[in-house]
């Protein structure tokens, strides 16, 4: 047995999601960041900023970054669903803790009781604004994976009211010590937001996240390699290996950690940089990158993975530029496919496809157009399904150079 093959068993726990082990980047996003917490805590208003971008764009490693940032001086409180500010009451929880603020409420006699079925607006943001004034630090809410919220109100009014006159009198706070609420969610989540009159982001306030910029990347991967791995920082070969690594990453965070992780791993059990390293990182790496496109399509037969790849790929009016009604039509007319609409939706809830500053919609992960013509290839053939001229012209532009660059949303 080879002695790749056995590695694989010490790098299957790779930590693709969540606080990233080396930071790099983002020093707009972070300077934004400050100055908005600057601003809110100087002029006493609230201020609500929106990261939203494509699955593995890093949002959740930028967001962790942002609470130590604020750490020190304002109280950090990380909500998990929008549903936990569906009244003054649950607000006041969260600040103070259920027995102190139930005793602080007590004591100013702050009336808690919210009405059933019809809120009056004035009272809830009475009681909002009181509530608020109980906190003595500045205020930083958060709110991961924030584009749930269209699972939450599928039925689009249940709860709706109470958390959009809480997010309106938090909105317009003034006063107080300071308040931002932070918000990460994929690329449709503004736009979510506004459908459900929840929350408003100022066009300034929304931060379109975008790859690394090829220092940060290349930095990163040092780090792992040098500062994880224990790897000679002057090791002959270690900018070449680098930069071998950044031609499969293209500045994808996702793809930088997984390889990052797997080469780290690999050195520290083989104690050394060797080709056999070289080949299984890569190796290791575009499995991994696989696996993640694959989890996009989880539940989706194989039938409607090809129908979709072919409408996706065929609507484009150029390369990552899709028109959502003629890709819907498209859709309509395949046999597999019984809900059209449902379908695209999905995509759009997966992070498949995103709508971009132009106005149509992309495929906004990196190298992931390329891997659906080639998952187009396998799955035509194996289901006996004839590719059209198109498409057939499409499978062979994927030997045209930087097809796999990331396109600006």
């Amino acid at each position: 047995m080879r002695e790749s093959t056995m590695s694989f068993q010490h790098i299957d726990d790779i930590d693709d999601r969540g606080s990233a082990d080396y930071f790099h980047g983002r020093h707009d996003e972070i300077g934004f960041f400050k100055s908005s917490l600057e601003t809110s805590k100087r002029k006493g208003k609230a201020k609500s900023i929106l990261i939203q971008g494509p699955p593995g764009v890093g949002k959740t490693a930028l967001k962790q970054e942002l609470k130590k940032i604020a750490q020190p001086n304002w109280k950090v409180i990380e909500i998990e669903s929008i549903h936990q500010l569906s009244d003054p009451f649950g607000l006041g929880v969260l600040l103070l803790g259920r027995k102190k603020f139930q005793r602080v409420a007590q004591e100013i006699g702050l009336d808690l009781k919210i009405l059933k079925g019809k809120i009056e607006y004035q009272k809830i943001k009475d009681d909002v604004f009181q509530i608020l004034s109980l906190a003595t630090k500045p205020i930083l809410l958060v709110l991961d994976e924030a584009q749930i919220i269209g699972n939450e109100f599928s039925d689009h009014q249940t709860s709706i009211s109470p958390i959009s006159f809480v997010m309106k009198a938090i909105h317009n706070l003034e006063g107080h010590h300071g308040f931002v609420t932070l918000f990460t969610g994929l690329g449709n989540t503004r736009k979510l937001y506004h459908d459900f009159n929840i929350s408003r982001f100022h066009s300034n306030a929304v931060i379109n996240l975008q790859p690394l910029d090829p220092t940060s990347e290349k930095a990163i991967l040092k780090d792992y390699l040098v500062k994880d791995a224990k790897l000679d920082p002057n090791h002959s070969d270690l900018d070449d290996f680098i930069q071998t690594i950044s031609k499969e990453t293209h500045q994808w965070p996702h793809h930088i950690i997984c390889y990052a992780q797997t080469a780290s791993k690999l050195i520290q059990h083989h104690g050394v940089l060797s080709e056999n390293v070289w080949n299984e990182t890569l190796e290791r790496g575009r499995r991994l990158k696989d696996q993640y496109y694959q989890g996009r399509f989880d539940g989706i037969t194989a039938e409607i993975r090809c129908s979709i790849y072919h409408a996706l790929l065929e609507n484009e009016i150029q390369k990552n530029q899709i028109r959502s009604l003629q890709l819907i039509e498209s859709l309509t007319l395949n046999p597999y496919i019984k809900d059209p609409q449902t379908t695209w939706d999905r995509l759009i809830a997966k992070g498949i496809v995103q709508v971009g500053n132009n106005g149509f919609y992309q495929i906004p992960i990196p190298s992931m157009r390329t891997w659906m013509i080639k998952k187009y290839q396998q799955y035509h053939q194996a289901l006996g399904m004839k590719p059209s001229t198109k498409m057939q012209q499409i499978i062979q532009s994927l030997n045209t150079p930087n097809i796999d660059n990331h396109p600006k949303i």
